[in-house]
């Protein structure tokens, strides 16, 4: 089980500040589409961050045994 944790409005639409998901071996592009089906009312755009062990993430990027992953939303304001 990989820990992901979420912040701002992710959290509040997920219901949760983190989620506990079983996707060793997958990759962050999987991650995306595991979550968009899992909780279709979390907006994950195209400016969402995705770090993996406090490092910033390509979709390519496998997911493994032990990661901790952030999901952080763009952020707006002047």
């Amino acid at each position: 089980m990989i820990k992901v944790l979420l912040f701002a409005e992710l959290s509040e639409q997920a219901n949760a500040s983190e989620l506990e998901l079983d996707v060793v071996g997958q990759t962050i592009a999987q991650l995306k589409e595991i979550l968009a089906h899992d909780f279709p009312n979390m907006s994950i755009s195209n400016g969402t961050m995705i770090a993996v062990n406090e490092e910033y993430a390509l979709d390519e990027q496998v997911i493994n045994k032990g990661d901790v992953i952030a999901l952080i939303p763009p952020v707006s304001g002047g």
